[in-house]
């Protein structure tokens, strides 16, 4: 088994406490002097204060994602489909009774182009740069797009 900085196989090494504040004590995890895990002091720079102040945060795009699922069964409950796309970009259409969706997702982190099915409108853009041009989904390196269809 391959071991963490704790000399056990467990999950701890990759864990480490959430950063709530940048400043103050374990980053305002916990009060206490010494935690089980330690904190990264890289992670104090993403603290939960820090995101909130920032509209392009992973905070707040995590909140438009909760809240757009919310709004939408299909991504709840509907059935998922696998489509064809360009490499590198994970594609899946979710239907739910009259409502279908299309989740495209970048993964190789390289821009990629999607081609939409026609009359599609996009109606959410992870980092804000995803674009629908001319019936073609712009994807940046990581970026995401939900079209509905």
């Amino acid at each position: 088994a391959i071991q963490n900085y704790t000399g056990s196989a467990g999950r701890d090494g990759a864990r480490t406490p959430m950063p709530w504040t940048k400043s103050g004590l374990n980053a305002g995890f916990s009060t206490a002097h010494e935690t089980w895990l330690p904190l990264d002091e890289r992670h104090r720079a993403l603290a939960a204060d820090i995101q909130e102040a920032d509209a392009g945060s992973m905070l707040h795009a995590t909140r438009r994602i909760i809240a757009l699922r919310a709004a939408h069964p299909a991504l709840r409950t509907g059935e998922v489909e696998v489509q064809a796309a360009p490499g590198g970009v994970l594609a899946l259409e979710r239907t739910h009774s009259d409502e279908t969706l299309l989740c495209l997702i970048e993964l190789a982190s390289q821009p990629a182009r999607f081609e939409a099915p026609a009359g599609a409108e996009l109606v959410f853009a992870l980092t804000g740069s995803e674009r629908l041009v001319d019936g073609a989904v712009d994807l940046p390196p990581f970026g995401a797009a939900i079209l509905q269809l």
